[in-house]
């Protein structure tokens, strides 16, 4: 599978031998998933190279001191690259590692992180607490969309450059698609060349009756297939859409974009773990949010509290990885959860379940600061 290059000098070349890679089995030998890794970055070269990005490949600073994957030149700007293919998400540690390698360039550099397997949920929202923002984050969906979209690296960068100009995200979220007329989850992307999200089907309505914007790709999985659940069984004609923001202080921050996306009057969820605490939890959620109606579910102490009953392994611990392989015991916990008592007894999955179904109330300051009080009953 060597390839060199300047054997990459064609759009329909790179996106050849990017869907080869893509095809390496997961349970392939370790020189093997190596020996992508170094064809992975000469693959970003040559797809900066076509767009006259002037890239460089891997080289090592001044004795040695440390390597860079690479850089590029865009508009007056040196952009370093870093570019990993692992079979987990990236801790927030990795990208420390590579953003003291720009903090201790010229000031104005910036960086980009490219990991195809994603990142940690904590890892963006680490990122960006308290920091001068100098790093943009890649992964899968956006080397999908620069490539096999044919959108181009160009376009992704700059978009995902004035988001986070104007709200301060390093990695644009992702989203996915519940259309209940058939109950399944279509999945769908953040278009970052236009600006749009791109469904798998057309829409037949402007704008979906709510989104929700969780934490990470776990959350979005759980809610994603709880939401079908509920919407199947009240027979509710609604379409929700799901945003991942990798982080909990992101969530409030993605709607800063919601202006670009959805109609002024759109309804939002958002749910966040409380982590120990509610109140501090909600504080956040109400000092970053930039829309006027929504409503936040806080699972205390996270989503992992909806599945108390089933003895499996916590939801928090799995949520560090891809899950990929574990999801179907949630999947399952889903079919069997009882909405019933659960409504009874916990108040953000009662916030979580009216919001599916566009019952109750998004005055966020009427709600009750104690998971455990009863919520008003659900609409039927």
């Amino acid at each position: 599978m060597s390839v060199e290059i300047s054997d990459l000098s064609s759009l329909a070349a790179i996106q050849q031998f990017y869907t080869k890679l893509l095809k390496l089995p997961e349970k392939s030998p370790a020189r093997g998933k190596q020996r992508r890794g170094y064809q992975f970055q000469n693959l970003i070269a040559a797809a900066l190279a076509i767009e006259q990005l002037e890239p460089r490949t891997s080289y090592k600073t001044f004795k040695g001191a440390e390597e860079i994957d690479g850089s590029f030149f865009l508009e007056g700007t040196v952009f370093l690259l870093e570019a990993k293919w692992h079979a987990e998400p990236l801790p927030a540690s990795t990208l420390y590692t590579f953003k003291g390698k720009i903090d201790g360039k010229l000031v104005g550099t910036l960086g980009v992180f490219i990991s195809m397997s994603g990142y940690s949920k904590a890892a963006a929202d680490a990122l960006t607490f308290g920091k001068n923002i100098n790093l943009i984050l890649f992964d899968r969906h956006d080397m999908d969309a620069a490539i096999l979209k044919g959108e181009g690296f160009r376009a992704v960068l700059k978009s995902k450059l004035r988001d986070a100009a104007e709200a301060g995200i390093v990695q644009t979220p992702s989203a996915n698609d519940i259309g209940n007329a058939k109950h399944i989850v279509e999945i769908a992307r953040y278009d970052s060349s236009t600006g749009r999200v791109l469904d798998v089907v057309p829409a037949a309505r402007s704008s979906p009756d709510l989104v929700i914007v969780c934490e990470g790709d776990t959350d979005r999985a759980l809610l994603s297939a709880l939401s079908e659940r509920i919407l199947r069984e009240k027979g509710s004609p609604r379409w929700i859409k799901i945003i991942t923001a990798m982080g909990k202080r992101p969530v409030a921050r993605v709607t800063r974009t919601f202006q670009y996306h959805f109609p002024e009057n759109i309804n939002a969820l958002l749910v966040v773990d409380s982590d120990g605490d509610i109140e501090g939890s909600r504080q956040m959620l109400e000092s970053e949010v930039a829309i006027k109606h929504w409503r936040a579910s806080i699972p205390d102490p996270g989503i992992e509290a909806w599945f108390a009953e089933y003895k499996f392994q916590p939801v928090r611990m799995r949520r560090q990885t891809n899950g990929m392989g574990v999801m179907d015991d949630f999947q399952d916990a889903v079919k069997k959860l009882d909405l019933t008592q659960l409504l009874k007894n916990d108040q953000s999955f009662a916030e979580f379940y009216n919001a599916v179904l566009g019952t109750g109330s998004n005055s966020e300051k009427k709600r009750s600061k104690s998971r455990r009080r009863p919520a008003s009953p659900p609409v039927s």
